[in-house]
């Protein structure tokens, strides 16, 4: 991944976000070797080297298969927004007894 980076944008059926988000990423990091498209996931072999520098995830609380990629490109080095690691951790019927508790 030197020189040039590659931002994904990991997204389901939204059509609001996209478009924006990669125009805008691809204008301002031109200068600068940063680029950004769609991550496209599937058949994902385990030790692959990764091919974005950053992840943004905007779909993996649905799809269980995207968290265990996202979690494994962090393994190897991709900086993802929206911590795949932190999902478990928001436990909300742990959340809600904890609230009444307090």
């Amino acid at each position: 991944m030197a020189g040039k980076k590659v931002v994904g944008l990991l997204v389901g059926r939204e059509n609001t976000f996209p478009g924006p988000f990669l125009d805008t990423v691809n204008q301002r990091g031109a200068d600068v070797g940063v680029t950004a498209e769609l991550a496209v996931l599937g058949g994902t072999p385990e030790l692959e080297p990764p091919r974005h520098a950053v992840i943004v995830d905007r779909i993996s609380h649905e799809i269980p298969y995207y968290r265990a990629h996202l979690k494994s490109a962090a393994l190897l080095g991709t900086a993802v927004i929206n911590d795949p690691f932190w999902w478990e951790a928001d436990e909300k019927f742990f959340e809600c007894t904890l609230a009444r508790k307090l």
